[in-house]
């Protein structure tokens, strides 16, 4: 023990102990501070790219997972309730299209997953590039999909929610806008066990 301590009398001591104890609970709302500006800061910023429109409807290229990371920013209070989302996707893959638009598709393919899993599971997203085209994959271990529906869930208005439960984006509208892009969506599900979702999309050479 520092021998300026063993000199300090009882109140000196206790008043030192007072000080060091204020010391360390400012640094660590300093600490909290710091890091929920920080998170604030990342919303705003997801929120301004999300929002923002294009001036025109020309394809362009950008970075998959910064378009990724927008989305799951926004959603981030839903996910923490108890999906794990584990975001495999390297830094420089650029996918090309219409970034608004496939934002709203990533939105509604994770918000689906949760749903699926209750918001407690895990999800997993993959992105794999070859032959100028890039494989995204959602991966989920939720409900799954009963066989008699897997040939409808593209259906126009097709939805096994209740009214009002839904992210107001059918799988429908989700695949024109794949397909508007020059993409493809396609899935494999197992009841009780889970859902992949594959979403294919140019990127360049």
């Amino acid at each position: 023990m520092p021998e300026f301590l063993i000199k300090s009398s009882p109140k000196q001591f206790s008043l030192l102990v007072e000080l060091l104890f204020t010391h360390y609970y400012l640094e660590k709302n300093n600490h909290t501070t710091s890091v929920s500006v920080e998170k604030a800061s990342r919303i705003v910023r997801a929120l301004k790219m999300y929002l923002h429109s294009s001036p025109s409807e020309t394809a362009e290229k950008f970075n998959l997972k910064e378009s990724l990371d927008t989305v799951l920013t926004i959603y981030q209070n839903q996910l923490k309730i108890g999906v794990k989302v584990n975001l495999e996707v390297s830094n420089d893959i650029s996918v090309i299209g219409l970034q608004d638009e496939i934002s709203q598709v990533w939105t509604n393919i994770i918000v689906n997953a949760c749903q699926a899993m209750n918001f407690k599971g895990n999800l997993t997203i993959q992105a794999m590039k070859s032959d100028g085209i890039v494989k995204i994959s959602f991966t989920d271990t939720g409900c799954g999909i009963p066989d008699e529906i897997k040939e409808k869930i593209f259906d126009p208005f097709f939805s096994t929610k209740k009214i009002g439960e839904g992210s107001g984006l059918g799988l429908d509208i989700v695949r024109n806008i794949v397909l508007r892009n020059s993409g493809r969506i396609y899935f494999h599900s197992e009841l009780n066990r889970g859902s992949v979702f594959y979403i294919e999309l140019p990127c360049p050479k």
